[in-house]
């Protein structure tokens, strides 16, 4: 039914005399008997017929001074009393304040330093992606390793990120629901662990992971281990890479490792396990060590590089380690319900053993305390084949020198 049938002639012609007269629509309507929004609808209609005197107001142009600009900001709000608009410097000095107490609360830096004794010799495990909170990871290996560390004399973790599974927004949700611990308890369980670790000193380098670090600031914005670290300033918090100075006192002589320690590597190939780390030397900074973790996939290996630089005199160059952690998930458990049974990992924890000539790794701690506790006896037995070969005394000297280098870092 067209709006024109439901009003009657003299309803129209007191309307349009009405708004002539500059009378509100609510006024309108309690005169006419009718609801604001008809009578309002009804006007527009009339207008379209060409039945109103209103006309559409030119719309000019204003150029508007610079010393004009308070009596237009008046003239448009009236606002008798404009406020004045803040003066930039004034802005960037609380932009330049809020940075400073924002970075007095960053626990992560870019290098840090670490002083270890040196006897007996450190031993260092290198560990990662535990997941815990997955229903795929092995809780009872994850405690074996932990315990073993600290249990051990000398002997600290290097954690390299993923500690939790923190699954709390993804495109899979299984992964969310399948969780064998809430993500607050999941959190609980970190904060008392590396409480703990500090505690005895076991802990010397924490990496902050995908799960761990980027999914709390991704989802909450803000992390748990920047809060974490914070409190514990002692550890040294990297997130996702930095540079860790270790040094160790042996008996006054102190010597100086640089590991480079990163979560998750720049570059990577499905072809070669450690080729992230390869490139990560290259270009971010030639460690002793080189360590990473993240894609699940373990591998270590000696890497020999720059080697006129090693020979020229500086600390880099010559032999460094690669190593890349494994996992504690299960790849059937977690990834059965996406049909990928092609994703293979095993626990994977290095330790590195630091003596005055070197570095050496083995793949467990356990066998790292052996090679510690029996070290002496070998270079003893050692040295005796070298003082029995038929060669001059300088020959033996500079066999020793390099025999002992063999295979060390």
């Amino acid at each position: 039914m067209s709006p024109r049938r439901t009003w009657t002639s003299d309803e129209d012609r007191e309307l349009l005399q009405l708004r002539k007269e500059k009378i509100s629509w609510k006024e309108c309507a309690e005169v006419l008997g009718k609801h604001p929004d008809a009578v309002r609808s009804h006007y527009r209609y009339l207008k379209t017929q060409g039945l109103t005197e209103e006309k559409e107001e030119p719309v000019f142009e204003i150029e508007v001074e610079v010393d004009e600009f308070d009596e237009q900001v008046t003239a448009l709000l009236g606002d008798e009393k404009p406020q004045d608009p803040i003066h930039w410097r004034r802005l960037i000095s609380l932009a330049t304040d809020t940075q400073g107490a924002m970075e007095g609360l960053q626990p992560a830096k870019d290098i840090r330093v670490c002083k270890v004794p040196g006897k007996p010799y450190p031993i260092g495990v290198f560990s990662g992606d535990w997941h815990l909170g997955s229903k795929a990871t092995d809780y009872p290996r994850w405690l074996y390793e932990v315990s073993m560390i600290l249990r051990s004399e000398n002997t600290f973790l290097f954690d390299l990120g993923d500690d939790r599974q923190n699954s709390r927004s993804t495109r899979h949700l299984a992964w969310v629901l399948g969780q064998v611990l809430p993500v607050e308890l999941q959190a609980q369980v970190i904060v008392s662990f590396t409480q703990e670790m500090v505690r005895k000193k076991k802990l010397k380098a924490k990496i902050g992971g995908t799960h761990d670090h980027w999914f709390d600031e991704g989802v909450a914005g803000q992390s748990l281990l920047r809060w974490l670290y914070q409190q514990n300033e002692s550890i040294a918090f990297f997130e996702n890479k930095g540079l860790l100075l270790l040094q160790v006192d042996f008996d006054g002589e102190e010597k100086e490792y640089p590991h480079l320690l990163f979560h998750k590597a720049r570059y990577r190939s499905f072809l070669s396990t450690l080729h992230g780390n390869r490139r990560e030397y290259q270009m971010t900074f030639p460690g002793k060590v080189v360590a990473g973790a993240h894609d699940h996939i373990p591998g270590a290996e000696i890497f020999w590089h720059y080697g006129l630089v090693e020979k020229a005199g500086y600390d880099i160059g010559g032999w460094s380690w690669m190593i890349k952690v494994g996992a504690f998930t299960s790849a059937e458990n977690q990834f059965r319900d996406l049909g990928s049974f092609n994703h293979r990992t095993e626990v994977f924890c290095p330790a590195c053993v630091y003596m005055p000539e070197g570095i050496v790794l083995l793949p467990t701690l356990r066998d790292a305390l052996a090679f510690r506790a029996g070290i002496g006896a070998a270079r003893d037995h050692e040295e005796a084949v070298i003082d029995e070969l038929d060669v001059s005394a300088e020959q033996k000297e500079k066999l020793k020198e390099h025999l002992l280098r063999r295979f060390r870092v």
